[in-house]
């Protein structure tokens, strides 16, 4: 079980790495409920996969603050596209008159 586990643990980290990198955030959120579900299944955590658990926590943190920036980043050019669309309806009311 302890070798499966760890394997899991190495290919969860890697996953969750290599989603955030390319943007896949529907695999994020699917490795991340692996995560949760993987976590579920090893309390307590075993003393032999305590460092692996700890460099998966790592790699779920790091993951999570790409998720956030890019969420950032999509919230603010939905935001200019909004006030965008404002001043071209503003435009066209002018235009009309």
């Amino acid at each position: 079980m302890r070798d499966s586990a760890l394997d899991t643990i190495k290919r969860l980290a890697n996953a969750l790495k290599t989603s955030a990198l390319e943007g896949d955030w529907q695999a994020l959120a699917r490795h991340d409920a692996e995560v949760a579900e993987l976590l579920r299944q090893l309390r307590p955590v075993p003393q032999a996969l305590k460092a692996a658990v700890e460099h998966l926590r790592q790699t779920h943190l790091a993951a999570q603050a790409v998720a956030r920036k890019e969420a950032a980043q999509l919230k603010q050019k939905l935001q200019q596209f909004s006030e965008q669309q404002e001043g071209l309806r503003a435009y066209q009311q002018m235009e009309n008159l």
